[in-house]
Order: C-alpha cells, then structure tokens, then sequence
C-alpha cells in the first residue's frame, strides 16, 4: 500500500471519481463565496476520503486541510488548528520534515 499513490482498485473507482467530483464542488462553492455548501462538500468530501484511503494517506490529509480551511473562514480556530496539525503530521509522515506541503 502507496499512501501516495491516488489510484484505486477497480471496485473503487466511483468513489475516487466522486472524491474528484466533491473536490471541483470544493472549489466551485468557494469561488461563488458559499462557504457554507463548500464546508458541507469539504465534510463530505473528507468522509468518503477516509472510508476509501485511509486516515494515513496523502489524498485524506488533503481533505482534512480544506476542511480545517473552512472552519477557519467560520471563525472556529480552535477546530481549524487541530485539523491543520493533524493533516500536518500526516503529511510529514508521508513526504518527509523538508517537504513544502508538510
């Protein structure tokens, strides 16, 4: 198992479709500034992540991150810390202390 590597057995593959699909919602909201849809396909988004990845893997920190980042556009820094550091560690795991994206 590649906690890097985003392709997916044949059974999975309408989930990492629907990922992708979640993802373009993401950032289809946002840019429409309706940030409250965008953390809704984030959560969503981020669930189906762990369910077909993983909690270690490099596409479910990616999630996490854009969840973190809605809450923190709410004003729920705490959550959003939490989250960030969490994808944070995952990501320094997976690519090294010296990666940019860690």
């Amino acid at each position: 198992f590649d906690p890097l590597d985003m392709s997916l057995p044949k059974h999975l593959e309408l989930q990492g479709l629907e990922i992708r699909n979640l993802g373009d919602r993401v950032r289809e909201f946002f840019g429409q500034g309706k940030y409250n849809e965008a953390l809704e396909a984030a959560q969503q988004r981020l669930s189906l992540a762990k369910q077909v990845y993983g909690d270690e893997h490099a596409m479910t920190a990616t999630c996490v991150n854009d969840v973190a980042t809605f809450e923190q556009v709410f004003g729920h820094f705490d959550r959003a810390e939490e989250l960030f550091e969490q994808a944070s560690k995952v990501q320094r795991r997976l690519l090294g202390d010296c990666h940019p994206h860690s």
